[in-house]
């Protein structure tokens, strides 16, 4: 998946899930109108998913950060 900001002002949250990049679906915790950002269900962003070989998955695996760090991140942003 990737997070895509839409035309509209960004909370720092949907930036920091933007600037993931590809993330793949298991640690995909989040979701634009979850109510997880600081934009709550505001959010005008948009996830696009894709399909790709094998290795860009592994390759996007690699390099996205765990859930965790991923939902700490978060909590960070949004002070909770």
């Amino acid at each position: 998946f990737k997070w895509e900001l839409s035309d509209a002002e960004h909370c720092k949250g949907c930036v920091y899930m933007s600037e993931l990049g590809m993330i793949p679906r298991e640690r995909m915790v989040f979701a634009p109108r979850d109510g997880s950002t600081p934009c709550r269900t505001n959010c005008k962003c948009q996830l696009h998913m894709s399909v790709v070989a094998e290795k860009e998955y592994k390759q996007a695996l690699s390099r996205c950060p765990s859930v965790e760090a991923i939902k700490a991140a978060m909590r960070r942003i949004t002070h909770r």
